[in-house]
């Protein structure tokens, strides 16, 4: 954990932050809730249903614990399954960022998600942004520098988007549009402009000196 407590993308200096309730709870309750959060444990409350964290001396690998009405398996989120409408907010960092985003294409591509959710760094000429987030059904940037939980009242030294991945209704899309710009990469989505005819009026002649 840095001492100025600062959030970095591509250092691996505090990747346990946890999302502010203003970015996931809109998104949440236009999916009737998130299913699961895979990388959970940083949050001040509960994002999902189903939270994945990792194990502790109290809680080893493989323990279920449930309470009022969330369960949280204590295990390794890169090495489960993933289903129904996800949340993600995975660790930052060199080491991290290009192997959770190699598992949400390994998801995505499995097929046992609805949706796909992922708040991550903005880092958008990485080959891991690339590789696994370009594609994603919309892309929201965040209109503002997210501070996150644990964080103090610091905001993080770099820009935040939303990948989504999958059929969202409308309120979800409109949620979006409230936290940042969203871009549908859905090509077919796109209407083609048609070419332009040809001019077929003749451009008159000047008489009168410069125009």
């Amino acid at each position: 954990m840095p001492n100025d407590h600062r959030h970095y993308d591509e250092t691996d200096a505090g990747p346990e932050w946890g999302t502010p309730k203003w970015v996931w709870q809109p998104l949440a309750e236009t999916l009737g809730g998130f299913d699961l959060d895979p990388a959970s444990g940083a949050e001040e409350e509960p994002i999902a249903y189903v939270r994945v964290q990792l194990p502790t001396d109290e809680h080893p690998y493989g323990t279920a614990v449930r309470e009022e009405g969330v369960t949280t398996w204590y295990g390794d989120g890169l090495e489960e399954g993933w289903h129904g409408d996800v949340w993600l907010n995975p660790p930052y960092g060199r080491q991290h960022n290009p192997r959770w985003a190699q598992k949400v294409s390994e998801e995505v591509e499995r097929g046992a998600l609805d949706t796909l959710t992922a708040l991550v760094p903005a880092s958008t000429s990485t080959n891991w942004f690339q590789d696994h987030y370009a594609n994603a059904d919309l892309l929201t940037f965040i209109d503002q520098r997210i501070s996150f939980d644990g964080s103090g009242s610091d905001s993080a030294s770099f820009a935040s988007v939303i990948a989504t991945f999958g059929d969202v209704p409308t309120a979800y899309v409109d949620a979006l549009g409230e936290l940042g710009f969203v871009v549908s990469t859905d090509v077919s989505a796109v209407r083609a402009t048609a070419p332009r005819e040809p001019s077929t009026v003749t451009p008159e002649p000047n008489r009168g000196g410069v125009r």
